[in-house]
């Protein structure tokens, strides 16, 4: 239960899910090594953010999850209107008279 809200809290945030979208790119790509050598070394970062996004990125099954619940929020989102067209026709349809 705790995985689906933390999957719905990233998806209201748009800096986290691009952040965390992005890390998921790194985890499919194999550059996963070079982007928490890369955290590691901003000296610009917090020891918060640094922390946060690090173990983040140790999680790379969480990762994927999220990116897979992106497209498939994606999907839902434009596959939406188009049922919603078809159910008014239908709907219309049922209503015509005979």
């Amino acid at each position: 239960m705790q995985d689906i809200e933390s999957l719905e809290a990233i998806n209201q945030d748009e800096l986290v899910r691009q952040i965390v979208l992005r890390t998921a790119c790194f985890v499919r790509g194999g550059r996963l090594p070079g982007f928490v050598a890369a955290v590691g070394a901003d000296a610009e970062l917090d020891a918060e953010t640094e922390t946060t996004v690090l173990e983040l990125a140790r999680d790379e099954t969480f990762l994927l999850a999220c990116e897979n619940q992106h497209a498939r929020n994606l999907l839902f989102a434009l596959r939406r209107p188009l049922e919603c067209a078809r159910l008014g026709r239908l709907a219309q349809l049922v209503r015509a008279p005979l």
